[in-house]
């Protein structure tokens, strides 16, 4: 429960969720494996492999292996049109922030809803 968990709990949840996880996921599935994939594939097949690979390793359901593959579909679109994993780093810490963090609280809180 998110009593158990105590505020460190919140903050290393935050810290990992927030910074660590997009920091370290764009520069691996962005900036190592979707740019290697578009110099041998093109920019639209890189973009589609390296977001199947993505989702995949978040081992969801259909429903979130298609959510997130999705988001790394346009992730790797934003790094492509902008040449930089900057953007799609904050639209992952900013999609962190806003939905996987109060995911967590909620599925961590002891509220009977």
């Amino acid at each position: 429960s998110l009593a158990d968990a105590g505020w460190q709990g919140l903050v290393f949840a935050i810290v990992s969720a927030c910074l660590v996880a997009p920091v370290a996921e764009e520069i691996l599935y962005r900036g190592v494996l979707f740019r290697s994939l578009a110099n041998r594939t093109g920019v639209w097949a890189a973009a589609a492999l390296s977001a199947v690979i993505f989702s995949a390793v978040h081992f969801y359901d259909l429903q979130g292996f298609l959510s997130v593959a999705i988001f790394g579909f346009a992730a790797a679109l934003l790094y492509a049109a902008t040449g930089s994993l900057l953007p799609a780093i904050l639209l992952h810490v900013l999609h962190n922030a806003l939905i996987k963090i109060p995911a967590w609280i909620f599925y961590h809180s002891r509220i009977e809803w």
